[in-house]
């Protein structure tokens, strides 16, 4: 309880923010456009908040340490360690992709972008959720905390979900205002598709390092 209380506070979030802007979408858009004076950020601002409020899901930064002394049990199954850290980055992919999905979906029917800036407010948040739930990992595997007594400590108190969490904040409040520079020259849908190639290739990088090291590091824990 403990776990998914303190860990998956965005989920409602989620819900919760897509159901506001279904209600205040003028309001919404109408704030944007006098902040910014102009509507060409909205579907920036959209996805990086979206982005933001998934950061607060960090079910996978403290897995790994959540297995505390009984980690040799899942050593000793059946299963490789890149099989058991893949179930841990979609436990969180499970839990934190469908909230961040029916949130797009909202703020997609409630600002009425185009059909691209559409398509990229549904996939820049989802990019952003596969990189974040590897992150997690990577940090927990590099700083593991197994001599807990109380599973509150690596919830809450450990270097990963500490690191992980602001690291996603930071990245969301940066995509968000890197295209201010650029607003003049390239469209926000344009922004959005360079945004989330650069965070998949991010991802395709912490896939290769936990596969390669990161397996190591667990089998060695």
């Amino acid at each position: 309880p403990n776990y998914i209380l303190n860990c998956g506070l965005g989920i409602l979030i989620l819900i919760g923010a897509g159901v506001f802007v279904l209600i205040k979408s003028s309001w919404l858009l109408g704030g944007i456009t006098n902040i910014f004076g102009s509507d060409n950020f909205v579907c920036v601002i959209a996805s990086a908040l979206i982005c933001l409020i998934a950061s607060m899901n960090d079910m996978s930064a403290p897995s790994i340490s959540l297995e505390g002394k009984n980690i040799w049990i899942a050593q000793s199954l059946p299963v490789t360690s890149w099989q058991a850290i893949k179930a841990k980055r979609n436990c969180h992919l499970l839990l934190t992709c469908v909230p961040t999905l029916i949130c797009s979906v909202c703020a997609v029917i409630a600002l009425k972008p185009t059909v691209l800036g559409a398509v990229m407010m549904i996939a820049m948040p989802l990019v952003f959720v596969l990189f974040f739930s590897m992150i997690g990992l990577a940090l927990n595997l590099k700083y593991p905390n197994l001599k807990w007594t109380n599973e509150i400590t690596p919830i809450k108190q450990s270097m990963s979900v500490f690191v992980s969490m602001f690291g996603g904040w930071i990245y969301s409040i940066l995509i968000m205002f890197a295209y201010y520079p650029l607003s003049g020259i390239i469209s926000s849908e344009i922004y959005l598709i360079g945004a989330a190639a650069v965070t998949g290739l991010l991802c395709l990088a912490l896939h290769s390092w936990l596969k390669k090291k990161g397996t190591k590091i667990f089998a060695e824990l």
